[in-house]
């Protein structure tokens, strides 16, 4: 079974209601695993499930993602949403409306009429908007390029404004805020532009007047490290301009980045603005304007003052932005005077007074959480360092955390919001001597921490599929933390250190048990010197292994935001360590541009079954029997449900593909005419037990009904077995010919259209139906009553043979699966073994079997069925024995679970490779190489194939 969600935990009534709320929407959308909703809204697995734990409020943008993939209500979803948070009162958002200065804080659209000294520059950029449709704004951090796009150019856009910042994930970003504005699911919208950069204009395109603000563009080269992302952002902006206004802002020093991307470079021709510093007069404005607005006054030395220590310096906003702050907050009645500015340490030291104030008032331990609170907001640079936003399911929860957050927020130098927490400002980072200390002291440590907070998410995100874990040298680096920096390190981090610890433990026993061997082999080869050369080339072995393991983890992590980059990633890692694993993933990852996995249209799904023609799938989902289409692609979509039939449990179709045979959970057996696939369309209907299974024989026009029934004698249940034969060469008219009462459970035809029953007493019978009025049964010897059941391929309309011979496979009571040689059916020979799995399915050409246990499913080759050879892995968590079935072709294979989840998989490398690259959008960079291979010589995954 899978992991039961843990309740709700006890706490806040108005977070437990609104966690409780949140599972029964998942509920009513037929309890879809998270891994399933993590797929429809590209949002990780622990940020969702977090959600509906009832420990904190998620963030809106999260809920609004969840809803959505729960087919909820955004819009009711939405104010629910925001009912909760002023009933949680955050501290944050009690702020005092009659402030009238932000601190280190932005101004935006609500603050328009306490924004004063930039007249000139707004004007310049509307400008600037009403000659192009593209324009960037430029300049210095610290010269208020937020204030004046969103106070002071937003504020007055006579049109529709949407604001956005790239982010880490563009495409995800620009998902969240288009679906908003137009109305549409996130999960639809970032498919669409996944699908195409051109895709966000036609989005926008109806509607008019728009302004797209994007502010901190530098977001783009600091926070998305994802080289082919940052390509699509540009482009579709570019593309946007045609349709509606785009407005950058941008910090000057990232020009030269933006110098690097041509369409850039032409969008923005003619289109810059660079925003200055204040004139004398400006400065003015902005000093007293915003005072005189919420009625208070400042005296006369200290507006001479503040002038004079501002005046020509680059940068200077956001220090006097808060020393103006401060000085408020030491105000006199409705006065604000030199006394209190000089108190608040004046615009050169306001910031680092303030800070060493916050600092000071915490304990021992509440100091040790603020510096690790405070380096972790800031993205450490080559040159300059910048402001980082963490989300909040990378913080711990626990009250001091909680408070230490809040105290920061409190005195303006951290932001708190609905998407996670950053600093203030970055003047933050360059005005406070103590964190510009922290960050030169701690930098490898820092950089040590960053690594393991990315591998904790690709972890979380994928399941805790254990190889994502650390190994090695980044298991030891990572671990020292705990010891040396444990405030730095969050309770997710250290679970996750702890399974890479034990299953690292693991690995040692196991290579411990043939250590022994090995003594006296080291001695001998250590003799010679070559001891050392082969434990280097091991360690080296060893080392690349983990570099690729650790690159398919990431591939997995990437395939629902970057499925281009993410399929050649996966493919790259195959191509270096081509085993069972690494195949499985590169199949796992491909398997997320099948349309049919990203709608979920095999979930609820309890039987798959190929058409022989191979362009048509039906499935019994949830009792309908529906149609799915794939129209010469890889990639079946759903069609239509065949309407007028009641609920379905077991289908089975005839070789000549002609003829569909479902059974009614309760009620008769269907024959549907399938000559045409696309349209199923029942013919004849036959009365049998509930419990009634169809089979079609592989030789002749034969239907057989396996049903049975329970009477009770003197108290005691007697099962009665039926074999119902019956001739269907004209399916509109089905013929019963015989009905045989039997102690025997059928498993199906073999190769010779014989019925093969088994019994534990009596062994294994065949039902000879040449003459279907007259069947004739033949028994086997007694060596071969030990086999407990055969298992014959699902879509073949022949026997289920290899080579010479057919084969039946048979799941051992030790739980493996075994191979046997059926030449002569009633005295099977045993062929090749496959411990520890028991058999699924049989790939329609012979050539694969599938096997599962409860961990994986896994395709063996049974080419040579003496000596099966594992083939491809799926990790398939808490899989709970469903049902396995392949492709007509043989080159995919549908899993369906007991726990509602369905998944179509391909099963072929060369299918895999043409889909990848045909999916690449550009070819991997050798930027990109680097980050997911270092070390390894670059090679061009697609360079085979080729690129579109």
């Amino acid at each position: 079974m899978p992991r039961q969600e843990r309740p709700v935990e006890a706490g806040d009534p108005v977070l437990v209601d609104f966690a409780e709320a949140l599972r029964e929407l998942r509920r009513q959308a037929g309890s879809p695993t998270y891994r399933q909703l993590s797929t429809r809204a590209h949002y990780s697995i622990a940020a969702l499930s977090d959600a509906a734990a009832g420990r904190r409020l998620p963030t809106l943008t999260v809920t609004l993602a969840y809803v959505r993939a729960c087919g909820g209500d955004a819009r009711a979803w939405e104010q629910r949403w925001r009912q909760a948070d002023a009933e949680l009162g955050r501290p944050v958002a009690q702020e005092d409306t009659t402030v009238p200065y932000r601190g280190l804080f932005a101004f935006h659209e609500g603050d328009a009429e306490v924004f004063f000294g930039r007249d000139r520059a707004v004007g310049e950029i509307r400008t600037r908007l009403s000659e192009r449709h593209f324009v960037g704004v430029f300049g210095a951090s610290g010269a208020g390029k937020t204030s004046v796009l969103r106070a002071g150019v937003a504020a007055r856009w006579p049109g529709p404004v949407a604001v956005l910042a790239p982010g880490a994930n563009p495409v995800e970003e620009c998902a969240i805020h288009v679906a908003e504005l137009v109305g549409r699911s996130t999960v639809e919208v970032h498919e669409q532009l996944r699908a195409d950069p051109a895709n966000l204009a036609l989005l926008l395109a109806p509607t008019t007047g728009l302004l797209l603000l994007v502010d901190q563009f530098e977001e783009l080269f600091t926070l998305c490290d994802n080289a082919e992302e940052r390509t699509w952002f540009i482009e579709a902006l570019v593309a946007v301009a045609g349709r509606a206004h785009v407005l950058l802002g941008v910090r000057a020093d990232f020009y030269g980045h933006c110098a690097e991307h041509e369409p850039l470079v032409e969008a923005l021709r003619d289109g810059q603005v660079l925003l200055g510093r204040l004139t004398t007069e400006e400065l003015h404005q902005a000093i007293v304007g915003p005072a005189t607005a919420r009625g208070h006054r400042l005296e006369s030395e200290l507006v001479t003052r503040l002038v004079a220590d501002a005046a020509g310096r680059a940068g200077v906003l956001p220090m006097l932005s808060h020393a103006l702050f401060e000085t408020w907050q030491r105000r006199r009645g409705i006065t604000l005077g030199l006394e209190g500015y000089t108190a608040a340490g004046g615009i050169d030291h306001a910031i680092a007074r303030t800070a060493e104030a916050v600092y000071s008032e915490l304990d021992e331990h509440g100091q040790n959480i603020a510096k690790a609170t405070c380096t972790r907001l800031v993205a450490l640079g080559d040159g300059d360092d910048t402001k980082r936003r963490v989300p909040h399911d990378e913080w711990d929860h626990d009250p001091t955390t909680t408070a230490v957050l809040h105290t920061l927020a409190a005195a303006r130098l951290i932001t708190i919001d609905h998407d996670g927490v950053e600093p203030a400002h970055e003047a933050l980072i360059t005005h406070w001597p103590r964190l510009r200390a922290w960050l030169a002291e701690d930098r490898d440590t820092l950089r040590v921490h960053r690594h393991l907070v990315d591998a904790t998410r690709v972890w979380q995100d994928l399941d805790h599929d254990p190889t994502a874990l650390y190994r090695g040298t980044l298991l030891t680096r990572a671990r020292e933390l705990v010891t040396t920096h444990p405030t730095l390190v969050t309770s997710t981090q250290r679970d996750f250190l702890g399974a890479a610890h034990t299953a690292s433990k693991s690995t040692r026993r196991r290579r411990g048990l043939s250590a022994f061997a090995l003594v006296a082999l080291v001695a001998v080869l250590a003799a010679v010197g070559l001891y050392a050369v082969r434990t280097s080339r091991d360690n080296e072995r060893r080392v690349t292994e983990a570099v690729i393991g650790q690159a398919m983890a990431q591939a997995r992590l990437l395939r629902s935001t970057n499925p281009s980059l993410a399929g050649q990633v996966a493919l790259a890692a195959y191509r270096l360590l081509p085993n069972p694993d690494l195949r499985g993933g590169l199949f796992d990852v491909v398997s997320s541009f099948n349309r049919a996995n990203e709608s979920g249209s095999l979930n609820d799904t309890n039987q798959a079954l190929f058409h022989p023609g191979g362009r048509y799938l039906y499935t019994a989902s949830r009792g309908a029997l529906k149609v799915h289409d794939s129209n010469g692609t890889p990639t079946p979509r759903f069609s239509h449900v065949v309407p007028n039939l009641a609920p379905i449990s077991r289908m089975a179709i005839d070789r000549t593909g002609q003829t569909l045979a479902v059974k009614a959970v309760q009620g008769p057996v269907h024959l549907l005419d399938v000559t045409d696939p696309s349209r199923p369309q029942v013919v004849a209907t036959v009365p049998s037990t509930d419990s009634a299974a169809p089979y079609f024989s592989p030789v002749e026009p034969i239907l057989v009904l396996a049903q049975s029934s329970t009477t009770t004698i003197t108290f005691q249940p007697v099962f009665n077995r039926t074999i119902r034969v019956l001739d269907v060469r004209d399916p509109a008219h089905p013929v019963e010919r015989a009905r045989v009462a039997t102690e025997e459970d059928v498993v199906g035809f073999d190769h010779d259209g014989d019925l093969v029953t088994l019994s534990p007493e009596s062994g294994v019978h065949l039902w000879d139906f040449t003459d279907p009025a007259r069947p004739y049964r033949q028994s086997s010897s007694p060596d071969t009553r030990h086999v407990p059941y055969a298992m014959f391929s699902p879509t073949a309309p022949i026997a289920v043979s290899i080579d010479t011979g057919a084969a039946v496979v048979s799941g051992g009571t030790d739980g493996s699966t075994r191979l046997w040689d059926t030449t002569d059916p009633l005295r099977p020979r045993a062929a090749g073994d496959i411990p520890g799995l028991v058999a699924m399915a049989l790939s329609p050409d012979n050539r694969f079997i599938a096997v599962a246990n409860r961990d994986t499913v896994q395709v063996w080759d049974i080419g040579d069925r003496d000596n099966p050879v594992e083939y491809a892995v799926h990790n398939a968590s808490n899989f709970t024995f469903g049902t396995v079935s392949f492709t007509a072709d043989s080159k995919a294979l549908a899993i369906l679970t007991n726990n509602n989840s369905g998944l179509l998989w391909p099963a072929d490398i060369s299918t895999a490779a043409s889909w990848v690259c045909q999916r690449a959008l550009h070819p991997i960079t050798l930027a990109d190489w680097s980050r997911y291979f270092p070390n390894i010589d670059f090679a061009d995954p697609c360079a085979q194939q080729g690129h579109p």
